[in-house]
């Protein structure tokens, strides 16, 4: 299943839609992302907590899931959601939205926040036109292994970022990246260090399934987006290459630091891996 909205949910969120005015307050808060989900599913991120779920349902009301209360559970400080949404009607309150959307912001920054989560969130939000180099698409991407044979599929992983080349190589192809965010090189190290998640990106280049499950959904996500106006500018007609690459994205970083990380990566292009590195 791909990361696709029904019709029916899609609807919602454009203009006449019940949950237009919804969309639009998300869209004007940029610590928030709107993302597309399988079986039907938006979801809302801040810092790469899941702030809100909305799963469509079909022929009755749509079901709403909240922050988890582990975020406000037990906290000494007394900071608490002072609004609920838990209805399709509570979305269209637009005071109650954006209280609980401050509530849960503030719940979810005090409970864990990290400078990789927030610069994942600031580069998917100014990467979002056709007009410029690159285009993020989803955030927290990882295959659908319902629609994978048993035997091609792949550990458990989530990609950063996913994001596409807006200008085509001499080739006439658009780049798809998987990218991974980096604070420093105290963060290229362990299990979600730089080589493994070269390794990781390997089983999903090298595995015609999944690359073909990761094609299926930059291309819905892109159209679904565009149709719900989430990306600017003029939508390009892309002719994807049919192999993703590896993009590293690091920030908060000194010469030093870019230094050492250009050292590792030019190590591991001798192994024939195309990496990109964004600073």
């Amino acid at each position: 299943m791909a990361r696709i909205l029904s019709s029916d949910h899609l609807a919602k969120y454009l203009k006449g839609g019940v949950y237009y005015d919804f969309l639009q307050y998300v869209k004007s808060d940029k610590e928030l992302a709107f993302e597309i989900r399988v079986k039907d599913e938006v979801m809302i991120y801040c810092q790469k907590n899941l702030i809100l779920k909305i799963a469509h349902r079909k022929n009755t009301s749509d079901n709403i899931t909240m922050l988890n209360p582990r975020y406000y559970t037990n906290r000494k400080d007394g900071l608490t959601l002072r609004v609920q949404l838990m209805e399709p009607a509570d979305l269209q309150d637009t005071d109650k939205v954006r209280q609980y959307f401050e509530d849960a912001k503030a719940l979810c920054k005090k409970y864990k926040s990290h400078d990789e989560y927030i610069v994942q969130q600031q580069y998917e939000s100014e990467h979002k036109s056709f007009s410029g180099k690159y285009l993020a698409v989803d955030m927290e991407w990882a295959p659908d292994q319902a629609k994978i044979p048993v035997e091609y599929r792949v550990e458990k992983t989530k990609v950063d970022l996913l994001i596409v080349s807006n200008v085509p190589d001499e080739e006439g192809k658009h780049d798809v990246y998987l990218a991974e965010v980096k604070c420093g090189l105290g963060a290229v190290d362990g299990k979600s260090g730089i080589e493994d998640h070269v390794r990781m990106s390997q089983g999903i280049i090298n595995n015609v399934y999944v690359r073909q499950a990761l094609l299926q959904d930059v291309m819905s996500i892109i159209k679904q987006k565009t149709q719900l106006q989430l990306f600017e500018g003029t939508p390009i007609r892309y002719n994807f290459s049919e192999r993703p690459k590896i993009m590293f994205i690091l920030a908060n970083s000194s010469e030093y630091d870019k230094l050492g990380f250009d050292r590792i990566v030019n190590n591991l292009g001798k192994m024939d891996y195309n990496i990109k590195v964004e600073y």
